[in-house]
């Protein structure tokens, strides 16, 4: 926070030599760049406005560059898209400049609900612009730090406010639908801090699997999701995605990616409803494993005799796994499996 003001301190200073013509242009200057209350300040640079900035000069930029971002913190969004579109009318204004104002014009206009289409102009501009930026960066280890910022500062931003208009229309039909989730990966992609994108994909795929695009559904959120760390309701909804595949078409890989996806989502969330449905998939291919599963189910239940859980494990244990012990042996080693699943389950 320190090295911003000071950074910021230093930039009011360069710019105030621009502003040498007198000494009353040059105090009203400083003392509006320096003033920290926004209302004040947005008052002192539209006051230099009036006194001396009708004479378009060189460094005129800067004024409305300054008035922009003011009336943008004080979310006075009429002044931000006045002060904004002048800004960006002049020739000589830098890239890093037009960035800033992109977006904060891109703002005003969705915030202020004025012009979604210009919001949406704005920020492609951003978002362009930005990818042109990086590209002109020479490669080093301060280049691929500007790559880092411009990404999560501005073209991540834009792509967000893009998100937020495509999600707001109504009647989307399949296509729309694909467009948008392809927007929300490319946002997310550039900026993996922010979760919003990662929600429109999951609440768009849960959509397209209504509409029975299972494949689609499927591309789409595993694109966005970490492998190492996936969350409890991306590996549940993967998990049903997968078994639906498994259930019209029979292939055992859609039912091994069903298993590993129901597991993920149980490591995050014991159910048993969740121990159940591994059971049962896994009751055929791997029987001690389902053991585990039909364990976890009764005791997370409730240990309920008369329940089917009870039922499933009684038959994988005494009519499978076990049907060649002695009786007596049989009854203890079901009597361990109780105990070891309510010890792994802290029950």
């Amino acid at each position: 926070m320190m090295k911003t003001v000071i950074l910021w301190l230093v930039f009011v200073l360069l710019i105030s030599f621009f502003f040498l013509e007198g000494s009353d242009k040059q105090d009203l200057w400083i003392q509006a760049a320096t003033e920290k209350n926004l209302e004040t300040r947005l008052q002192l640079f539209e006051n230099y406005k009036d006194q001396f900035g009708q004479k378009i000069e060189d460094n005129t930029r800067f004024l409305y560059y300054n008035l922009t971002q003011t009336s943008f913190l004080l979310q006075q969004f009429e002044k931000t898209i006045e002060y904004g579109e002048k800004t960006l009318t002049f020739e000589n204004l830098e890239d890093n400049y037009k960035l800033d104002v992109g977006l904060w014009l891109a703002n005003a206009y969705n915030l202020a609900r004025k012009d979604y289409d210009k919001a949406y102009s704005y920020a492609d501009m951003v978002i362009n612009l930005g990818k042109t930026f990086k590209s002109m960066s020479i490669s080093s280890d301060r280049a691929a730090k500007v790559t880092i910022e411009i990404d999560k500062m501005y073209i991540a931003p834009g792509l967000r406010i893009q998100l937020r208009i495509l999600d707001a229309r109504e009647g989307k039909d399949a296509k729309a639908r694909l467009d948008l989730i392809q927007k929300a990966i490319e946002a997310y992609n550039f900026d993996k801090s922010s979760d919003f994108p990662k929600r429109i994909v999951i609440a768009e795929t849960v959509e397209l699997a209504k509409a029975n695009m299972t494949q689609e559904a499927i591309d789409s959120l595993e694109k966005i999701i970490d492998p190492n760390d996936i969350g409890y309701s991306e590996a549940n909804l993967l998990a049903q995605l997968y078994y639906r595949k498994y259930s019209q078409n029979k292939d055992e890989g859609d039912k091994d990616r069903a298993v590993h996806y129901y597991e993920k989502a149980y490591e995050k969330n014991k159910t048993d409803n969740l121990a159940v449905k591994l059971g049962q998939l896994l009751s055929k291919k791997d029987k001690e494993k389902a053991l585990i599963y039909f364990a976890d189910a009764y005791v997370l239940s409730g240990t309920n005799n008369e329940s089917d859980t009870y039922k499933y494990l009684q038959q994988i244990w005494f009519k499978d796994l076990a049907k060649d012990k002695p009786l007596a042996e049989q009854e203890a080693g079901f009597q361990q499996i109780i105990e070891a699943a309510k010890a792994r389950l802290g029950k």
